[in-house]
């Protein structure tokens, strides 16, 4: 049956002493990708915790990247003006590594924050981090100790779950009696609770999007089938996990939810499909198509470099680049170029992602490669386009000649509101790093931007010493791996 992943399944520790005073310096927990220490200069704990409510957590690839980096790295919190303003941050940070299905981050963030879970801000996250863990006692130990609140109906459901769990089914049912007729509309958390209670055998939902329906529909498959249209990718990493499933159903539940497991467990679902370098590079393919490439990068590195460079050329050059850039192996890169054909394209585009990586359009000139498209076809050209403003954005000189061509061409895609671009741009002047990564992340998730408004996002990047996150966000493009 379906449970959350295993590394993930245990509850934390969290000590429930009081909350020590504001710190001058929030603990990181995340390993690699990390920004500096600069993370909130300028901004207040009421506007970060607004800002970080409001993120995409279902986002996945470079903007996720940048999502976990402004949330999980260490450095100065922002500025509260009390006690309340602070809790209030600290937990709209670990709510959203919790909605982020990082559950190992926020467990380690708990550990650096002394939470009590008696306090009424952090209460909910904590029950959810419960619920979501499958550690049921604990959920509904703090929920029967809820004074605060207790009547709304974020409780009054959660205190019927918990009489159906003790096996108190009439309770349960006055519980939701009144709920019901005071007007409150849940049809997911009724259906569920029906099918629990035996009222409702047969239900049929289209999505589970809460920890305490999540927590519901796990306890009912545990003996039982569920209609759901679209289970949450927790349920999808869990069938990842689980040893008794067909070894290739496993790996087709690993593709999407990638990004909820670790690289130790995503190598052990892939144990028997890594083999040789072809089964590698169409393993990799396919997590690009789901744009879990990052998470596959990072958990196959040693496998990857394990395949020469001649074998990766052959099998699929470009994604094998693009896992490079996701690593900041730039040598490998170096690598692929010389291995390819003088004559393959893919030289060139390898040579640019290069540059963007190592910080070589600095004071440069756009190069022969840029200068020469500009000129040349229309496809050809569009392309040389989008290159000319990444480069400038990243450091390049603009010739005169450059500047001509370009000021004939009427750009096409998606552009940034003026009220984006303006926040983004006061951000930059506060060197508020967090604050500059998150709202990145909301620009670049979709449709990708238009050259000028990419470029515009890159130059914020280089100007507030993000040269990391700016020259990987140059290279995917250049490699159009995003």
């Amino acid at each position: 049956m379906l449970s959350m992943p295993a590394a993930v399944s245990a509850y934390g520790q969290i000590n429930v002493d009081q909350l020590s005073p504001a710190s001058v310096y929030d603990t990181g927990v995340i390993r690699s990708g990390g920004l500096d220490s600069a993370l909130w200069q300028g901004v207040s704990a009421v506007q970060a915790t607004s800002l970080i409510n409001n993120i995409d957590t279902d986002a996945t690839g470079s903007a996720r990247r940048l999502t976990r980096a402004a949330l999980l790295s260490g450095g100065v919190p922002p500025q509260a003006a009390d006690r309340f303003e602070r809790e209030e941050y600290m937990d709209a940070r670990l709510s959203a590594a919790l909605s982020l299905g990082d559950l190992s981050a926020f467990d380690n963030l708990v550990s650096y924050y002394i939470v009590a879970r008696t306090s009424p801000v952090f209460t909910k996250t904590v029950v959810e981090r419960a619920l979501l863990g499958d550690d049921l006692q604990s959920a509904c130990a703090i929920t029967d100790n809820v004074i605060v609140a207790r009547k709304s109906p974020y409780w009054a459901k959660l205190r019927a779950f918990c009489h159906v769990m003790r096996g108190e089914i009439p309770a349960a049912e006055l519980t939701a009696d009144l709920l019901a007729r005071s007007g409150h509309e849940d049809k997911a958390f009724f259906a569920l609770l029906g099918k629990l209670t035996g009222t409702r055998p047969e239900i049929k939902l289209s999505s589970l999007d809460t920890p305490l329906q999540i927590a519901m529909a796990r306890e009912i498959l545990k003996t039982d089938k569920l209609n759901v249209k679209t289970l949450p990718l927790v349920f999808t990493a869990a069938a990842a996990l689980d040893i008794s499933q067909d070894p290739a159903e496993r790996r087709a539940a690993l593709l999407p939810s990638a990004h909820l497991l670790d690289a130790q467990q995503i190598r052990a679902v892939l144990v028997g499909f890594l083999d040789t370098p072809p089964e590698l590079a169409e393993i990799l393919a396919q997590a690009d198509k789901q744009g879990q490439l990052t998470s596959f990068a990072d958990a196959l590195g040693a496998e990857i470099m394990a395949v020469p460079l001649q074998d990766q050329a052959n099998l699929n050059a470009v994604i094998f680049a693009r896992a490079a850039v996701l690593r900041n192996d730039t040598a490998t890169l170096r690598g692929l170029f010389q291995v390819l054909e003088v004559g393959d394209p893919l030289r060139g585009r390898i040579a640019l992602a290069s540059d963007a990586l190592n910080n070589g359009f600095m004071l440069g000139e756009l190069g022969a490669d840029i200068e020469t498209r500009l000129t040349g076809e229309s496809t050809e050209q569009t392309r040389a386009v989008r290159d000319a403003f990444i480069a400038v954005a990243m450091g390049a000189n603009l010739s005169s000649e450059a500047e001509a061509v370009l000021g004939t061409i009427k750009l096409q895609g998606r552009t940034l509101k003026s009220g984006e671009l303006l926040a983004l741009q006061a951000a930059a002047r506060r060197g508020s790093k967090a604050e500059i990564a998150l709202r990145a992340a909301h620009m670049i998730n979709g449709e990708a931007l238009r050259a000028d408004a990419f470029a515009a996002l890159l130059t914020t990047f280089v100007n507030v010493g993000m040269h990391e996150q700016a020259g990987r966000l140059a290279a995917l493009d250049i490699l159009d791996a995003e």
